[in-house]
């Protein structure tokens, strides 16, 4: 892959927006993406001790576990790069298509 891919345009996807590059290396037909959790700042960051004889994780004495919602463990799209010049309405469809998809499978709720 190009170590360089220019963005071609934005697609919004749910309430955010997301870039679209291309990469001149890549094939029209290939699609890369790149997927985050929306806040992945609420994620526990420290040592987890797992028993592998009782499949228990415990944490630290004074550990703090951040709080997460259902939304805050979203997984989203970040950016998508594609061997397409351009962003044209075919284009555009079909990543809507490959998105909501991914979506799906990405969160579970397929």
């Amino acid at each position: 892959m190009n170590k360089n891919p220019y963005q071609i345009g934005e697609i919004p996807f749910r309430d955010v927006t997301i870039k679209v590059y291309h990469d001149k290396d890549s094939s029209e037909n290939d699609c890369i993406s790149s997927w985050q959790m929306r806040n992945p700042e609420t994620c526990y960051t420290g040592h987890i001790f797992y028993n592998f004889e009782t499949g228990k994780s415990t944490y630290p004495e004074g550990a703090v576990i951040p709080v997460q919602t259902k939304e805050d463990r979203e997984i989203l799209p970040k950016i998508i790069i594609s061997g397409k010049k351009e962003l044209d309405d075919s284009f555009i469809d079909f990543l809507n298509l490959y998105l909501n998809k991914e979506y799906k499978r990405r969160n579970g709720l397929q």
